[in-house]
């Protein structure tokens, strides 16, 4: 049938290059962290959303919740993971930067860099709030 429309497998796309400099490179993550970082990607929404709550991420990695949150804050310091307080309700929002990996249409990635961009200075500084 011409008309009909067939289902793709769910993607994302990785840029290596910026994988390979923030990442592969300097070699800051342990393996509980880059196992988060990469279940993460496969659980990445369209748009650069993350749905899972950190009890999900640690059944689904096999660890305990306290290893998931210190894993959550070395993301959170490497600039790996983005985090924003939701408008309602107590619960952070987490996202990937669009720099290192991206899943939704080419056309939205300039201005959602710069948008990832505002989102990790905001991060920054309440870490630094947070850790004072």
């Amino acid at each position: 049938m011409p008309g009909k429309k067939t289902r793709t497998e769910a993607y994302a796309q990785l840029f290596l290059s910026a994988v390979r400099l923030h990442v592969v490179v300097p070699d800051h993550l342990s393996r509980t962290e880059l196992r988060l970082w990469i279940l993460l990607i496969t659980a990445l929404e369209w748009g650069g959303d993350i749905l899972l709550s950190q009890r999900q991420m640690s059944e689904l990695l096999g660890i305990t919740e306290g290893d998931v949150s210190r894993a959550i804050r070395v993301l959170l310091a490497e600039g790996l993971l983005l985090r924003e307080r939701p408008e309602r309700g107590r619960t952070w929002h987490y996202r990937l930067p669009t720099v290192l990996v991206s899943r939704g249409p080419l056309s939205q990635l300039p201005w959602r860099r710069t948008l990832d961009e505002q989102h990790r200075l905001d991060s920054a500084a309440s870490m630094k709030n947070d850790s004072t």
